[in-house]
């Protein structure tokens, strides 16, 4: 078209105008897809779901004391996956207590996919360790204890996930 009005008017600046038309509805269409593209593979909770909702949300599921490594990101732009940590000090409480907070995720926040990882959060692990650390190192003060709190630290990491539980549910519908 834009050739025709060249011929038909001798005007050349139309083609160039014409093309500069082009261009500018293509990135003006295109945006939208863009910024969707790179949000979702920079893994960013996707939009109009509330991380801070979704927290409280666990963290207000009967004997939840605690809610920590919350991850939100999406599997599509339809799609959204959720893992998290919760600690539960009483004891895991089944698969009937991760079946329905998966479904209520999903219903009340579009989240189709939920991994959660139940931890007791018992003290005990701590005291132990405390402990160990005493009877290998014998006594020592405040000023010696930065190394043997790292090494603590790093039993205390590979004791923890020996009492983790976790549950990958996926609830259809």
């Amino acid at each position: 078209i834009a050739g025709l009005l060249v011929l038909a008017t001798g005007k050349e600046w139309i083609d160039p105008v014409t093309g500069l038309v082009i261009v500018a509805v293509i990135a003006w269409s295109g945006w939208g897809l863009l910024r969707d593209s790179v949000r979702m593979a920079l893994l960013a909770v996707p939009d109009g779901i509330d991380e801070g909702a979704v927290r409280a949300f666990l963290a207000a599921r009967p004997g939840v004391s605690a809610v920590h490594d919350l991850h939100i990101w999406p599997m599509s732009t339809t799609e959204a996956a959720l893992t998290a940590r919760i600690v539960m000090p009483e004891g895991h409480p089944g698969d009937s207590f991760l079946r329905e907070a998966a479904h209520a995720l999903e219903h009340e926040h579009r989240i189709g996919h939920v991994t959660l990882q139940v931890e007791l959060g018992d003290n005990r692990l701590v005291k132990n360790v405390a402990e160990q650390n005493r009877l290998s190192c014998g006594s020592f003060d405040a000023h010696e204890a930065s190394g043997v709190a790292k090494a603590g630290s790093r039993l205390l990491s590979t004791t923890k996930e020996a009492l983790s539980f976790s549950g990958f549910v996926n609830y259809p519908g």
